[in-house]
């Protein structure tokens, strides 16, 4: 009998403890804080998009909490534009009461438990509703309770039960030509300097109460590596859908340099410098009547004066905020004219250049100082392809295209980049460390580099300590761009001869140019055919009076040297007669 040899009790513990040691690794890699990539809604939004929403459940403080609940009193899923900075609003029916038969309230509604509506546990906000074209009042409640994301990098549902979350019962959104409507969704947070969000209850005792704003809480809680994001909206319009990283960003949605900023510590976004605002070709040939690829210099002060402004990236207001001299600039150039009734800029569609325009791989493009260690401008472009926006019911009866250039008359010089803006670039913050960044982001071709998936490959971490990604990892490859278009824009073959200028209704400059050469080359064809001419006649008046004067004289023998005098050109060799020409009309004679 073969005799085993026996392992000794040490090495029995050793196995043990290396087992237990691989057991708490192998969960520690489980639990292991990783950014959450949200998921979007199929549902697009308006009056003023079309714009897309991420999925967010609101309500409960359960532990169960789960996208879809029927519990419908205490929780609710609801579709939200990301974008305050502050509060999670979720709108409550009361909401859309003064908005009968209107889409006030299509991204659904959450109304708390009757528990959660007693005195002691809300606070009333009259205003602090972010985006610039909404107004508070009263009856709108702020509720601690919970908010849960879906993620499509990670199974399950990942929740801050002491969210910073506001009731909204009472917003108003005005349109710029005055008239209102209620609103289609609320707005997720994004997030400001602060984690928190301190309050006092409406008690007499005046105790105070402080929730998580839910980014920082789903850090607090290892969820996510960082306090940050990194968001591209994509475009509703071509299908192409959005990203919202939370704890970090999607890579694929970057394309290098990035330009960096400050965030305002009050919680509110810090402004940036834009330098300039201009229209460019990527490729092919131009329907614009200006020289070569591209026209800068079109960023006006509402004084007429050139110059930088400054400009704030906010995802809760939809348009470009520019002066409105810019906007009237741009006009030279786009087929966009003002309506004075609705007080958009609406695009002129029976204009012939209208479709060449947002077809071809035509841009806006707008200058930033230079990135971090960089010397060069950095310049984000924005294909008018995704400027031709369309107005629908709640701003006017019938579907309008519009480009959402707009100078809000209360704005007092707040210009911001909003939804529009933010369809062609990339924004992101790591708010712990006071740090903002935007960047060109790709269109909606190629595969790894801006083509839409069930889940991206390029989510990347931001560690709590990392200001902005690391500017090694972007996609630093200059054709990135235009390759990414490519499928989706039509190039002109060439520059057209002539071209309207459909802004000022006039003849392009190269058409005016092109006249003034012909009409200067056919004024000097008619001076020179008509010296041609009096010369003609006056040779051959000569020529009648030398002969009528040799026939009243008496022949002259003369040696013949072979000189004949004036006379008709002869023919040629053959015979044949050369031709004459009348020089004022150029028609051969023979």
């Amino acid at each position: 009998m073969v005799k085993h040899p026996r392992i000794p009790k040490c090495a029995w513990g050793i196995n043990i403890l290396s087992v237990i040691v691989a057991l708490v690794l192998l969960i520690d890699v489980v639990n292991a804080a990783q950014p959450l990539q949200l998921e979007w809604s199929s549902t697009h939004y308006g009056p003023d998009g079309p714009w897309q929403a991420i999925i967010v459940s609101v309500g409960g403080n359960e532990t169960d909490v789960r996208i879809g609940s029927s519990n419908a009193g205490a929780q609710a899923t609801v579709d939200l534009l990301p974008g305050s900075v502050w509060e999670v609003f979720a709108l409550a029916p009361d909401v859309c009461n003064p908005y009968p038969n209107s889409r006030c309230g299509k991204g659904g509604f959450w109304t708390p438990n009757d528990d959660d509506t007693n005195p002691n546990n809300l606070i009333e906000i009259s205003a602090g509703l972010t985006p610039l074209q909404w107004s508070g009042g009263d009856g709108n409640s702020f509720v601690a309770q919970a908010v849960s994301v879906a993620a499509s990098n990670i199974n399950g549902n990942q929740t801050v039960y002491n969210a910073s979350l506001a009731s909204v019962t009472n917003a108003t959104i005005t349109n710029p030509d005055g008239s209102k409507r209620g609103p289609e969704l609320g707005f997720f947070s994004l997030g400001n300097t602060s984690p928190s969000q301190n309050f006092s209850l409406n008690t007499t005792e005046g105790t105070s109460i402080s929730t998580e704003i839910v980014i920082a809480g789903l850090q607090a809680s290892n969820i996510i590596p960082s306090y940050s994001f990194g968001l591209h909206y994509g475009s509703a319009a071509l299908n192409y859908q959005g990203s919202l990283v939370l704890g970090g960003y999607d890579r694929s949605r970057l394309i290098g340099p990035l330009t960096t900023f400050n965030h305002d510590n009050s919680g509110s976004l810090n402004s940036l410098t834009l330098l300039d605002v201009g229209i460019g070709i990527e490729t092919g040939g131009s329907p614009f009547n200006f020289p070569g690829t591209d026209q800068s210099g079109l960023l006006t002060r509402n004084t007429s004066e050139a110059g930088d402004i400054q400009v704030t990236i906010d995802p809760s207001t939809p348009y470009l905020v520019l002066p409105q001299k810019t906007c009237q600039k741009l006009s030279n150039y786009l087929p966009i004219s003002f309506d004075k009734s609705l007080k958009y800029w609406v695009w002129q569609t029976s204009d012939p250049n209208y479709k060449k325009i947002i077809n071809s791989p035509t841009y806006l493009s707008f200058t930033f100082p230079p990135s971090l260690g960089a010397s060069d401008n950095a310049i984000i472009k924005v294909p008018i392809a995704l400027l031709n926006l369309t107005l629908d019911e709640g701003i006017t009866n019938k579907k309008t295209p519009y480009f959402p250039c707009l100078d809000l008359s209360n704005n007092d010089g707040n210009y911001v980049l909003g939804r529009a803006f933010l369809q062609a670039a990339f924004y992101g913050a790591n708010l712990a460390q006071n740090q903002a960044w935007i960047a060109q982001a790709p269109g909606p071709g190629q595969p790894g580099n801006g083509e839409p998936g069930p889940v991206s490959s390029d989510v990347q971490a931001l560690a709590a300590t990392d200001p902005r990604p690391d500017p090694s990892s972007l996609n630093n490859d200059e054709n990135a761009f235009s390759q990414s278009w490519a499928a989706y824009w039509t190039p002109l073959a060439t520059p057209p001869a002539t071209l309207l200028n459909s802004g000022s209704g006039g003849l392009s400059t190269g058409a005016k140019a092109g006249i003034g050469v012909g009409v200067a080359v056919g004024a000097l064809a008619l001076i020179a055919g008509a010296l041609l001419f009096w010369l003609r006649r006056r040779r051959a008046a000569n020529r009648d009076a030398a002969h009528e004067r040799s026939s009243n004289e008496p022949m002259i023998q003369q040696e013949d040297h072979g000189y004949k005098g004036p006379s008709e050109l002869a023919g040629g060799p053959d015979g044949t007669a050369y031709a004459t020409y009348e020089a004022d009309s150029g028609t051969i004679f023979t």
